[in-house]
């Protein structure tokens, strides 16, 4: 995990590098414990370098969207990859993890 702050009061970035499945998922969701807490008005999850991708990566995902979230704060998703995006929109979670919108 890598948490990159937000440039003039846009939402903090956190990157999410490497395999999210079954056999990586408890250490991840140990990383992401490691940041805790974490405040910002507004996140986006860059989901840009993952790799194999799974149910377990799935659901440490959700889980990561509803801590971010427990503020107040809109959890959004960047540049997530083809695996990803399939799994999200295949069990209809599109409105847990949306994506963001890019503005030119």
């Amino acid at each position: 995990f890598t948490l990159i702050p937000s440039a003039f009061g846009g939402p903090t970035r956190i990157r999410i590098d490497g395999d999210l499945s079954i056999y990586q998922a408890s250490e991840a969701r140990d990383a992401f414990a490691a940041l805790l807490p974490l405040n910002a008005s507004a996140w986006q999850l860059d989901l840009a370098s993952i790799g194999d991708f799974d149910s377990a990566g799935l659901q440490l995902l959700l889980v990561i969207q509803r801590t971010l979230s427990q503020g107040g704060s809109p959890v959004t998703v960047v540049d997530a990859t083809p695996a990803v995006r399939e799994t999200i929109a295949l069990l209809r979670l599109e409105s847990l993890l949306p994506n963001a919108r890019i503005e030119d």
